[in-house]
């Protein structure tokens, strides 16, 4: 199960993670690039086949309500919570369904903070 702010939100058909290096680059007198790593951060992909319309927006207005969410989410054998930042939203295409709108191949991204 999915939690983003304390709340239960629609469990992703798909679900991935990967890390992002957050680095300090800056070149030296004589050209040379130096990097420094500050930190390591997840970055987390939610995936749905599909949602419905008010699935979608429910999600979308809790996601731009504020910079920082926690989101707990299930890491084996236990479960994780971090502090994410919203990073975007995409959907490829929506279709009416006995009178409901769905959106398909939606993609939510986050970054820990």
């Amino acid at each position: 199960m999915f939690w983003l702010n304390a709340v239960l939100i629609p469990s992703p058909t798909d679900f991935a993670s990967s890390t992002e290096m957050i680095e300090r680059v800056a070149r030296t007198a004589s050209g040379r690039m130096v990097a420094e790593v500050v930190a390591i951060k997840m970055v987390l992909q939610l995936r749905y086949n599909l949602l419905s319309a008010a699935e979608l927006h429910a999600l979308h207005t809790r996601l731009v309500a504020r910079a920082f969410h926690t989101l707990r989410y299930p890491d084996p054998p236990d479960e994780r919570t971090i502090t994410v930042k919203y990073r975007g939203m995409s959907y490829s295409l929506w279709r009416r369904v006995d009178g409901e709108r769905y959106f398909q191949d939606v993609n939510i991204e986050v970054v820990e903070q």
